[in-house]
Protein backbone atom coordinates (compact mmCIF):
# COMPACT_ATOMS: atom_id res chain seq x y z
CA UNK A 1 0.00 0.00 0.00
CA UNK A 2 2.69 2.64 0.87
CA UNK A 3 4.76 1.50 -2.15
CA UNK A 4 2.03 2.31 -4.39
CA UNK A 5 1.52 5.68 -2.51
CA UNK A 6 5.14 6.60 -2.98
CA UNK A 7 4.53 5.65 -6.95
CA UNK A 8 1.68 7.94 -6.91
CA UNK A 9 3.73 10.69 -5.47
CA UNK A 10 6.23 10.16 -7.64
CA UNK A 11 4.14 9.76 -11.10
CA UNK A 12 1.94 13.26 -9.98
CA UNK A 13 5.68 15.01 -8.76
CA UNK A 14 6.77 14.26 -12.32
CA UNK A 15 3.82 15.30 -14.28
CA UNK A 16 3.43 18.80 -12.59
CA UNK A 17 0.19 17.56 -10.33
CA UNK A 18 0.19 18.38 -6.73
CA UNK A 19 -2.16 15.56 -4.63
CA UNK A 20 -3.42 16.78 -1.58
CA UNK A 21 -5.54 14.77 1.29
CA UNK A 22 -7.57 15.81 4.06
CA UNK A 23 -9.58 19.25 4.53
CA UNK A 24 -10.87 21.09 1.45
CA UNK A 25 -8.58 23.80 -0.01
CA UNK A 26 -8.06 26.67 -1.92
CA UNK A 27 -7.02 26.56 -5.29
CA UNK A 28 -3.91 27.44 -5.99
CA UNK A 29 -3.57 30.90 -8.10
CA UNK A 30 -2.71 30.05 -11.98
CA UNK A 31 -0.39 31.84 -13.83
CA UNK A 32 -3.22 34.33 -15.12
CA UNK A 33 -4.21 35.42 -11.40
CA UNK A 34 -2.74 38.50 -10.89
CA UNK A 35 -3.50 40.54 -7.68
CA UNK A 36 -4.79 44.06 -8.87
CA UNK A 37 -2.25 45.91 -6.79
CA UNK A 38 0.88 43.80 -8.56
CA UNK A 39 -0.50 45.10 -12.00
CA UNK A 40 -0.96 48.44 -10.42
CA UNK A 41 2.68 48.74 -8.87
CA UNK A 42 4.02 47.33 -12.03
CA UNK A 43 2.20 50.45 -14.19
CA UNK A 44 3.51 52.53 -11.83
CA UNK A 45 6.61 54.96 -11.86
CA UNK A 46 7.94 58.23 -9.92
CA UNK A 47 7.64 61.46 -11.53
CA UNK A 48 9.20 63.37 -8.40
CA UNK A 49 12.21 62.64 -6.30
CA UNK A 50 13.28 64.83 -3.45
CA UNK A 51 16.45 63.73 -1.53
CA UNK A 52 18.01 65.05 1.28
CA UNK A 53 22.07 64.74 2.28
CA UNK A 54 22.62 65.78 5.32
CA UNK A 55 25.18 65.78 7.19
CA UNK A 56 24.33 63.85 9.73
CA UNK A 57 25.38 60.81 6.63
CA UNK A 58 21.69 59.75 6.10
CA UNK A 59 20.18 60.11 2.76
CA UNK A 60 16.53 61.45 3.20
CA UNK A 61 14.07 60.14 0.50
CA UNK A 62 10.66 61.32 -0.17
CA UNK A 63 8.01 61.50 -3.73
CA UNK A 64 5.72 63.58 -1.32
CA UNK A 65 6.51 67.36 -1.64
CA UNK A 66 4.98 67.99 1.94
CA UNK A 67 7.03 65.58 3.72
CA UNK A 68 10.04 67.01 1.87
CA UNK A 69 9.25 70.39 2.68
CA UNK A 70 8.84 69.78 6.49
CA UNK A 71 11.85 68.00 6.18
CA UNK A 72 13.30 71.04 5.21
CA UNK A 73 11.74 73.18 8.04
CA UNK A 74 12.30 70.50 10.85
CA UNK A 75 14.85 68.29 9.58
CA UNK A 76 12.70 65.46 11.10
CA UNK A 77 10.45 62.27 9.34
CA UNK A 78 7.45 61.62 11.27
CA UNK A 79 6.59 58.33 9.50
CA UNK A 80 9.49 56.61 7.85
CA UNK A 81 11.22 53.36 6.87
CA UNK A 82 14.60 52.89 7.44
CA UNK A 83 17.94 50.97 6.35
CA UNK A 84 20.83 51.09 8.21
CA UNK A 85 23.78 50.87 5.64
CA UNK A 86 22.13 50.45 2.73
CA UNK A 87 23.28 53.30 0.96
CA UNK A 88 25.90 53.51 -1.87
CA UNK A 89 29.09 53.83 0.86
CA UNK A 90 26.71 52.64 4.04
CA UNK A 91 25.19 55.31 5.02
CA UNK A 92 21.53 55.00 6.16
CA UNK A 93 18.75 55.56 4.13
CA UNK A 94 15.19 57.04 5.10
CA UNK A 95 12.14 56.30 3.38
CA UNK A 96 9.79 59.16 4.68
CA UNK A 97 6.54 57.33 4.50
CA UNK A 98 2.88 59.07 3.82
CA UNK A 99 -0.30 58.30 6.35
CA UNK A 100 -1.78 56.38 2.84
CA UNK A 101 1.65 54.54 2.69
CA UNK A 102 1.29 53.40 6.30
CA UNK A 103 -2.59 52.55 5.91
CA UNK A 104 -1.87 50.50 2.81
CA UNK A 105 0.99 48.65 4.48
CA UNK A 106 3.34 48.99 1.08
CA UNK A 107 6.98 50.44 0.49
CA UNK A 108 6.44 53.58 -0.50
CA UNK A 109 6.93 54.91 -4.49
CA UNK A 110 10.98 56.15 -3.35
CA UNK A 111 11.10 52.36 -1.49
CA UNK A 112 10.25 50.30 -4.63
CA UNK A 113 12.31 52.99 -6.94
CA UNK A 114 15.11 52.67 -4.70
CA UNK A 115 15.10 48.95 -5.24
CA UNK A 116 14.76 48.67 -9.10
CA UNK A 117 10.54 47.31 -8.54
CA UNK A 118 9.05 50.72 -10.28
CA UNK A 119 10.80 52.78 -12.55
CA UNK A 120 11.31 57.26 -12.93
CA UNK A 121 9.64 58.76 -15.58
CA UNK A 122 11.77 59.43 -18.30
CA UNK A 123 9.68 62.29 -19.75
CA UNK A 124 8.28 64.36 -16.65
CA UNK A 125 11.07 63.20 -14.23
CA UNK A 126 11.72 66.18 -11.69
CA UNK A 127 14.04 65.52 -9.33
CA UNK A 128 15.55 67.61 -6.06
CA UNK A 129 18.97 67.01 -4.09
CA UNK A 130 19.16 69.19 -1.42
CA UNK A 131 22.65 68.85 0.07
CA UNK A 132 25.20 71.58 2.11
CA UNK A 133 22.81 74.30 1.39
CA UNK A 134 22.47 74.01 -2.07
CA UNK A 135 20.00 72.22 -4.39
CA UNK A 136 20.63 70.20 -7.32
CA UNK A 137 17.92 69.88 -9.53
CA UNK A 138 17.40 66.93 -12.18
CA UNK A 139 15.51 65.77 -15.10
CA UNK A 140 16.65 62.66 -15.67
CA UNK A 141 17.06 59.96 -12.56
CA UNK A 142 20.17 58.26 -13.69
CA UNK A 143 21.97 61.61 -12.99
CA UNK A 144 20.27 62.14 -9.76
CA UNK A 145 21.22 58.73 -9.10
CA UNK A 146 25.07 58.72 -9.85
CA UNK A 147 24.95 62.50 -7.94
CA UNK A 148 23.55 60.79 -5.46
CA UNK A 149 25.84 57.93 -5.00
CA UNK A 150 29.38 59.95 -5.73
CA UNK A 151 28.46 63.64 -5.02
CA UNK A 152 29.83 65.22 -8.01
CA UNK A 153 28.04 66.88 -11.30
CA UNK A 154 29.62 66.97 -14.47
CA UNK A 155 27.61 69.98 -16.73
CA UNK A 156 25.82 72.11 -14.36
CA UNK A 157 24.26 75.70 -14.59
CA UNK A 158 24.53 77.44 -11.24
CA UNK A 159 22.72 80.63 -10.18
CA UNK A 160 23.85 81.39 -6.75
CA UNK A 161 21.88 83.06 -4.02
CA UNK A 162 18.45 82.34 -6.48
CA UNK A 163 16.90 80.09 -3.80
CA UNK A 164 13.52 80.55 -1.54
CA UNK A 165 15.92 81.77 1.27
CA UNK A 166 19.42 82.82 -1.02
CA UNK A 167 20.39 78.93 -1.52
CA UNK A 168 22.43 78.21 -4.62
CA UNK A 169 20.94 76.52 -7.41
CA UNK A 170 22.59 73.64 -9.31
CA UNK A 171 20.52 73.12 -12.35
CA UNK A 172 21.88 69.78 -13.56
CA UNK A 173 23.10 68.83 -17.38
CA UNK A 174 24.20 66.05 -19.52
CA UNK A 175 25.65 66.03 -22.67
CA UNK A 176 22.14 65.69 -24.71
CA UNK A 177 20.04 68.80 -22.31
CA UNK A 178 23.28 71.31 -21.94
CA UNK A 179 22.69 71.51 -25.93
CA UNK A 180 19.07 73.27 -25.44
CA UNK A 181 20.68 76.24 -23.12
CA UNK A 182 19.01 76.86 -18.96
CA UNK A 183 16.52 74.40 -18.29
CA UNK A 184 13.66 76.73 -18.14
CA UNK A 185 11.00 74.17 -17.65
CA UNK A 186 13.10 73.13 -14.46
CA UNK A 187 13.38 76.72 -13.27
CA UNK A 188 9.75 77.28 -13.55
CA UNK A 189 8.71 74.00 -11.74
CA UNK A 190 11.14 74.63 -9.18
CA UNK A 191 9.81 78.39 -8.66
CA UNK A 192 6.12 76.78 -8.53
CA UNK A 193 6.60 74.33 -6.31
CA UNK A 194 7.55 76.96 -3.68
CA UNK A 195 5.54 79.94 -5.15
CA UNK A 196 8.19 82.12 -6.11
CA UNK A 197 8.15 84.75 -8.85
Amino acid sequence: MIRKLMSAVAIAAVSGTLLLGGCASTPAPTSTDKPAAAATQASESVKSLFVALPEDGRIYYFTDTKLYFDYLNTEEVALRQTRIGAGPSGQTVVFALSNADVKAKTASLAERLYDGKITADGKEFYGEVFKDGRFYVFDRYPDMKAFIEHGEVGLAITDIGAGPKGETLVWVLNNETAKKGRPTARIERFKTLRGMK
